[in-house]
């Protein structure tokens, strides 16, 4: 068995277990839980339709907003933290290719560590399976139907009523959390980054959906300029310029597509009809 890290922060599972959380008749959802190994303590858990990258982005900022920067996290190695996920299909990339996860985790300094086997992280795995046999029953008795609502149960109720039962000390009392820089935005960091050049109309393109800039406080020519398109793991779209700062956008209808009706024919169709 591996021994436990010595300090609280040294090294937080993040990790998605797919079950029927609130009963049979919903639909299945992922629960997204980060967990410090030293203490087994979990930190924070989302509900979500799936594991994706934005689910994890969302997890982790609320642990690192409330106790600080882990050393390293350890990952389970066939997820999305080492593939682009849209859809809930896999994509593998290329070692020197990094995807959104990674980038951000370097920006923060924060290692990570990826298990080849499910079994290797076999805390996190058992702490999925006691929450599958404890919460669903918690849930059921609080009569919780929707995914919002039961993020909230289990951040505000079952998750502080189960460190405190079941989490141990860890050998070390110092925390190996590491504070933020002062006036650090993890929603700029915590997100996918696209890199456009504004067209002359000054808009931008994403995924095939157009953004309209908007006039900002600073005068700043925008068009033939390179921005920093920004997906947060709230949804939102955030447009950032080296010297503007972030500016606001407008998403644009989708253009009809325009469908010829009188083309020519190349032969005489009348013709071939025995008209």
């Amino acid at each position: 068995r591996r021994e436990r890290e010595a300090q609280f922060g040294t090294m937080l599972f993040l990790d998605g277990s797919p079950h029927l959380w609130l009963g049979p008749d919903l639909p299945m959802l992922t629960l997204m839980l980060s967990t410090d190994d030293a203490t087994g303590q979990p930190l924070a858990g989302l509900f979500a339709p799936q594991e994706t990258r934005d689910a994890c982005f969302d997890v982790l900022y609320h642990v690192f907003r409330r106790y600080g920067l882990p050393n390293s996290l350890y990952l389970d190695k066939a997820s999305q933290f080492t593939t682009t996920r849209h859809g809930g299909t896999h994509r593998f990339q290329r070692d020197d290719q990094p995807t959104s996860f990674e980038v951000a985790m370097d920006r923060l300094a924060v290692q990570l560590i990826f298990a080849k086997t499910p079994q290797a992280r076999g805390r996190g795995e058992r702490i999925n399976g006691s929450f599958q046999g404890r919460l669903v029953a918690e849930l059921r008795r609080a009569g919780i139907k929707t995914a919002e609502a039961a993020t909230d149960y289990l951040n505000r109720v079952f998750i502080p009523k189960y460190a405190k039962r079941f989490g141990v000390k860890s050998r070390n009392p110092a925390s190996a959390f590491r504070k933020l820089p002062p006036g650090m935005d993890l929603r700029t960091i915590l997100c996918a980054h696209h890199y456009r050049n504004v067209e002359n109309d000054n808009t931008i393109s994403l995924h095939g959906i157009r953004y309209q800039l908007l006039p900002s406080r600073r005068t700043v020519r925008m068009a033939a300029t390179d921005v920093d398109v920004q997906e947060w793991f709230d949804g939102t779209v955030h447009v950032f310029h080296p010297r503007a700062g972030e500016v606001p956008v407008r998403q644009l209808p989708a253009q009809p597509r325009t469908v010829q009706t009188n083309q020519s024919m190349p032969y005489d169709i009348s013709a071939l009809q025995g008209v």
